[in-house]
């Protein structure tokens, strides 16, 4: 599209913001979705493409397609828009890098082998998941691998992937020659082996720092005076270099690997990306499932023991954004670990609290337990002592001399009568020199008051 449409409200909502690139069949823009405030990607379509058949249908198989492919590494699809003025279609805004612009930093210097498997296996899961639902993309190459500040990678632009059903891409020569399977620039059946061979050469230009195929081979001088003509007869016709070669650090199995996924007839090649994957872990000694999903992790790695890694050269670590350090080593399991590649500190074992609260909690239950059968024992003395009070009698000196000394009937005193009252038996007491207690006399209640005074008094 010529015109330059910054700053403009599409459709009373997206608010253009600023331009990132333009590409083979549009320019890409970041908006500002004014409904939901919000950041996206929107991919215009240039205008003198819009009224071309093949390119229309090839722009609108690629919303199809992204509308049935829900990944976390494939890059989330939000519709197919039209104006009066120019079509586009909306994505998840993916704040970062991608792929290419890393491998252009690096000025040929090759990712490490950690990082190159990471980005591997990410892209084996997203294109797995494509070719089950049918689809095949048909454009993998570095610039639509997208790599955020976070690390996450993500799948992008099936402007020309194909459905399964068909039979050809919609234009033979779409694509770009340098990642093209044979069948594919000849206009032939694409199948998932299709991507499998464009995966095997993104996989050799990140262990390499380079393409296997540049134009500039020898036996490719006499086919094309342009670059991408020879391109095009070395995918054909050559066979590449085992990547082993170029840099001392891939593991010789690890070659052979890219080797049989760009071979030129799609049945020789891996059956699916899982299945090649696997055949690269195993080579380099790896579990699959110790690969973390993001960049900027540490990950063990093992190598074959006939293996010799270099040490005069360091392998710098895979920066997108400087800014945006990774901070948050991922744990995995593994064999041997890179003794090249940056290593996390190690983690603070977390159960040193929970140990220390439960050993507190079992000092503090022996606490109350000691506390309460210290309680309960002197509980029980002070029961037992209140216990023999209450059965001992009681008798003051006073009483027991007035009992001792009454006189008693048979020494003159007057029978009672009346109304009488019982004053408490003496019966139990037994004085020092076992005499018998004299037996207490029952008196009149008139004159018992008298009494009481008479047997006080002195004899």
């Amino acid at each position: 599209m010529s015109a330059d449409i910054t700053g403009r409200v599409i459709l009373n909502r997206y608010r253009v913001d600023r331009f990132i690139e333009a590409g083979g069949m549009g320019a890409v823009y970041r908006i500002w979705d004014l409904a939901r405030s919000v950041p996206l990607a929107m991919k215009v379509l240039h205008e003198d493409l819009r009224d071309d058949p093949s390119i229309w249908k090839m722009f609108q198989r690629e919303a199809d397609a992204l509308k049935k492919l829900a990944h976390p590494h494939i890059v989330p699809f939000y519709g197919l828009f039209e104006t009066p003025d120019f079509a586009f279609f909306l994505e998840h805004y993916v704040d970062g890098f991608s792929l290419k612009h890393v491998l252009r930093e690096r000025r040929g210097t090759p990712l490490s082998l950690n990082e190159a498997l990471i980005v591997f296996k990410a892209l084996s899961a997203a294109l797995g998941y494509a070719h089950v639902n049918g689809i095949v993309h048909c454009d993998i190459k570095p610039g639509n691998v997208l790599l955020d500040k976070s690390g996450s990678i993500f799948l992008t632009d099936f402007g020309i992937a194909r459905h399964a059903l068909s039979t050809t891409t919609t234009m033979a020569s779409a694509g770009t020659p340098a990642y093209m399977a044979p069948e594919q620039i000849g206009g032939e059946a694409v199948t998932p082996a299709t991507d499998v061979y464009a995966l095997g050469i993104l996989l050799f230009e990140m262990l390499t720092g380079r393409r296997p195929f540049l134009g500039s081979e020898p036996e490719s001088e006499d086919y094309g005076p342009s670059t991408d003509q020879r391109i095009y007869y070395a995918q054909l016709s050559l066979t590449p270099t085992n990547p082993a070669t170029l840099n001392p650090q891939v593991p010789a199995a690890l070659g052979q690997v890219v080797l049989k996924a760009m071979e030129k007839e799609p049945p020789l090649r891996y059956a699916s990306t899982t299945e090649m994957l696997q055949a690269a872990c195993q080579a380099v000694g790896i579990n699959p499932q110790a690969l973390p999903g993001h960049i900027g992790t540490s990950v063990p790695t093992a190598y074959p023991a006939q293996t010799t890694r270099p040490t005069s050269s360091a392998e710098a670590p895979l920066s997108i954004a400087p800014q945006y350090p990774a901070t948050r080593p991922v744990e995995t399991t593994g064999t041997v670990v890179d003794p090249a590649a940056p290593q996390p500190l190690p983690a603070r074992p977390r159960r040193n609290l929970a140990m220390i609260l439960a050993a507190g909690g079992v000092i503090a239950c022996l606490g109350l337990v000691a506390l309460a059968l210290f309680s309960a024992a002197v509980w029980r003395g002070i029961t037992t002592v209140s216990r023999n009070e209450q059965t001992r009698p009681v008798t003051t000196p006073s009483v027991q001399a007035n009992l001792l000394s009454s006189p008693t009937p048979a020494q003159g005193n007057p029978p009672l009568s009346g109304s009488t009252a019982v004053l408490p038996a003496a019966t139990a007491y037994t004085s020092p020199t076992d005499t018998p207690a004299p037996a207490v006399a029952v008196l009149p209640s008139e004159t018992l008051t008298a009494e009481l005074v008479a047997l006080a008094a002195p004899i």
